[in-house]
């Protein structure tokens, strides 16, 4: 329980934030930001953690309990229209829970909103930056953690 509670407070932390755009942008005016770019000394090239909307993540769940297994048991797929487009995109090799589900945490799950996070793993030579743009950018997906998700 500790582990968990110390993840979500990580999570919290060095996930997602908000930044203003420059002029020539779009969102009116806000884009997401990824940290730890792969500038940044904290990034992991290949991987990126999104947290989307609780109707997103069921949806998600769901359709994942649907999809056939992939031989090596790992998800690669959301079972969303707009996120699989993506995942496809850049051959994403995992697209599963950060936290494994245990129903006996439903109400962790609850207060912290952490079966909303997902991992994704793909080719370290795609531009974290951009994935994570993209990502943002779709119905479901937060743009900035503490404050919703953007409509």
């Amino acid at each position: 329980m500790k582990k968990l509670l110390l993840l979500c407070g990580l999570l919290a932390v060095f996930a997602c934030t908000e930044e203003p755009a420059d002029s020539a942008g779009g969102n009116g005016g806000r884009k997401a930001r990824v940290l730890g770019s792969p500038t940044s000394r904290l990034a992991l090239r290949g991987s990126l953690s999104v947290k989307l909307s609780p109707e997103t993540a069921q949806a998600v769940a769901a359709a994942q309990a649907q999809l056939p297994a992939t031989r090596s048991g790992v998800a690669t797929r959301s079972g969303v229209g707009g996120i699989d487009a993506i995942l496809h995109e850049i051959d994403a090799g995992r697209f599963e829970r950060v936290v494994a589900y245990n129903p006996e945490w439903e109400d962790v799950y609850e207060q912290t909103g952490i079966n909303r996070w997902y991992t994704i793993a793909f080719d370290d030579e795609i531009q974290l930056s951009e994935v994570g743009e993209r990502l943002a950018a779709l119905p479901g997906v937060a743009r900035r953690c503490g404050r919703g998700v953007r409509d």
